[in-house]
């Protein structure tokens, strides 16, 4: 991150980058499902863009040439990104590669608004849009809205 004078005392601030540079950013390891919606909830959040930026990389070890996808949703009315791991591997497998992820490397810098899980579903089906052109995500959003159960 950048940083910028301040002018009395001579520290350093962090300077947030710009949307575009974040958007741009997530990019490289996310497909991101409404990018407008995440900049909103992650900006000016300089841990979190952090944890964002270094993850998939990491997963990658974990969890080879399998994309990731990053949405925003809110749970219980608790809002949050949703960071998904398509994977064509069975649940045991992607399961015990989750585990050795979470003790190994996420549990330490957890954060509550994040959510990594699996998804069994190919990235272009996730991502698929029904008639009314709304993605998976965006009818699991509807569905909380009308469920208190959710």
């Amino acid at each position: 991150m950048g940083t910028v004078g301040v002018p009395t005392g001579g520290r350093k601030t962090p300077k947030f980058p710009p949307k575009e540079g974040v958007i741009t950013t997530l990019q490289r390891g996310y497909t991101l499902v409404d990018p407008e919606a995440i900049w909103g909830f992650i900006k000016g959040s300089d841990f979190l863009l952090t944890t964002l930026e270094d993850i998939p990389p990491v997963l990658a070890d974990y969890f080879p040439d399998q994309p990731l996808s990053l949405g925003y949703i809110a749970l219980d009315g608790n809002p949050c990104l949703l960071l998904s791991i398509h994977t064509p591997w069975g649940a045991t497998r992607a399961g015990e590669a989750l585990r050795q992820f979470s003790y190994q490397w996420w549990l330490p810098r957890w954060d509550s608004r994040l959510i990594i899980t699996l998804c069994f579903r190919p990235l272009h089906e996730y991502l698929r849009y029904d008639a009314k052109g709304q993605s998976i995500l965006h009818q699991i959003r509807e569905e909380e809205k009308g469920d208190p159960t959710l």
